[in-house]
């Protein structure tokens, strides 16, 4: 995601999912010791992207991918990489992909959503350090007589009522900079 815009994220992924291909991953910029990007960032030609500005980015490119039925194998970089020693600066985090998940979640119950099943169903949607569960304990619905949404369709049910992101970059980036605040990252 290096030198790119939400919005460039965004028509980026509608004009991958129109390819014939099953899966991808998404990595947000790293900057890595001894590499031109560090050069770059040494320089100030390269500035760290915002937390918020990378939640939001690679939570809008998993709905997109999701939507149009393509795996995404991976949000953020693998936890093998010896990170104290080859990572300079940019966003690492080892639970990367619970925290983008989480942020879809809440932005899913921010837009009318709510989680209804069984107890331990539900429980799956608590979210990273449990905000989830602890900002809207009214939407988790105990109902053992209903199977509990997918996580596929909270993505489209977001998809569609985001009318696939056309138009709405600064919806998108001030409800993310509210569900930032709640994850206490």
């Amino acid at each position: 995601m290096y030198n790119q815009t939400t919005l460039s994220v965004i028509d980026d992924a509608k004009k991958l999912s129109t390819y014939p291909i099953k899966t991808v991953r998404i990595y947000p910029t790293v900057v890595i010791k001894d590499t031109v990007l560090e050069s770059y960032y040494n320089k100030g030609e390269y500035q760290v992207m915002e937390l918020a500005d990378s939640i939001l980015i690679s939570a809008t490119a998993y709905i997109i991918y999701r939507y149009h039925h393509i795996d995404v194998l991976r949000l953020s970089l693998p936890d093998n990489i010896d990170m104290d020693n080859n990572i300079v600066a940019g966003l690492y985090h080892p639970a990367y992909g619970d925290i983008v998940k989480t942020a879809i979640s809440l932005y899913y119950l921010e837009l009318g959503g709510e989680f209804r099943g069984s107890k331990q169903d539900i429980y799956n949607y608590s979210g990273y350090r449990s905000i989830i569960r602890e900002k809207y304990v009214d939407k988790f619905i105990d109902d053992d007589s209903v199977e509990c949404i997918k996580f596929d369709k909270i993505v489209d049910f977001i998809y569609k009522r985001s009318e696939g992101f056309e138009d709405n970059s600064r919806l998108l980036k001030s409800e993310t900079a509210k569900i930032i605040k709640k994850l206490r990252y």
